[in-house]
């Protein structure tokens, strides 16, 4: 990594007990500096989330804004982890890399 960029790790109690949660996926694209970010559940699941270096912040922030559009329109657990899986599915046309362990 660059000496500007930044990991990141995440550790949570995750209720929905899905990897990744809107607010870790905002998190991320928020701030140009995190190029990885590392989430532990409480469940001992690890996931990583990889800026590329195909990234493309556009592409991502208009992926985010239907995976919150999803989210929104959810109305159970269910709803809410297809949103997440929604992000997940289709980071890599925004030069996102995503893989857990």
């Amino acid at each position: 990594m660059i000496t500007s960029e930044v990991l990141c790790i995440s550790e949570k109690n995750q209720p929905s007990l899905s990897l990744v949660s809107v607010a870790d996926i905002r998190f991320f694209l928020q701030y140009g500096s995190i190029r990885l970010l590392i989430i532990v559940t409480n469940l001992g699941s690890i996931s990583y989330l990889v800026k590329s270096k195909k990234f493309d912040y556009k592409k991502a922030v208009k992926l985010l804004n239907q995976t919150i559009q999803k989210y929104n329109e959810a109305s159970d657990l269910k709803g809410y982890q297809e949103a997440t899986k929604f992000f997940i599915k289709n980071c890599y046309k925004a030069g996102i890399i995503y893989e857990d362990k």
